[in-house]
């Protein structure tokens, strides 16, 4: 006698899901493989300048280089730290692309 393989539960959910489910799906599914390629996001509002570096996917030296000839984010002082806003970054790595 012969049997068929027993599809997994992954096969039998996919084959019921209508096509805007389908759909709402995938685009799920490229919104959270562009998140992964971003990296991590940070939740505060301010970040300091190596949090800055690390969201512009920069080195920790390559800031303090770019403030100087004044071609980088803009950012502030708060006493000897340098602060910068996530919108400034996010505005900066855009113009930069």
């Amino acid at each position: 006698m012969y049997c068929f393989p027993r599809p997994s539960k992954a096969d039998l959910l996919v084959s019921i899901m209508s096509d805007r489910s389908k759909a709402a799906l995938d685009e799920l599914r490229e919104r959270l493989r562009k998140l992964e390629q971003g990296g991590r996001v940070p939740t505060k509002r301010y970040v300091n300048m190596s949090e800055a570096a690390a969201f512009l996917g920069k080195s920790r030296e390559w800031l303090p280089r770019r403030l100087l000839a004044g071609t980088g984010p803009q950012g502030r002082r708060r006493g000897r730290q340098w602060q910068f806003r996530i919108e400034d970054l996010d505005a900066f790595a855009e113009s930069t692309d």
